[in-house]
């Protein structure tokens, strides 16, 4: 199966935006399983850039983006 740069922004988008739905207790076992999430998420964004995939410009948006829903989401 070839995946395209599109598929995996979408597959980025959709993860932010599952990270919108909700507050979690990061100590919990639904914490930790978000908290591979991610870093999967983070990962496929690094690849992006790494890989010239996006410019520098989408990357620092849209790492901003998912930190700042990273941010929200989980509490203490």
């Amino acid at each position: 199966m070839d995946l395209t740069t599109q598929d995996a922004l979408d597959w980025l988008n959709d993860g932010i935006e599952t990270l919108k739905t909700g507050e979690i207790n990061r100590y919990s076992a639904e914490g930790y399983t978000r908290g591979y999430e991610l870093g999967f998420l983070y990962g496929t964004l690094r690849t992006l850039l790494a890989t010239q995939k996006i410019t520098r410009e989408e990357y620092d948006k849209l790492h901003s983006t998912l930190s700042h829903t990273r941010h929200a989401c989980m509490r203490e």
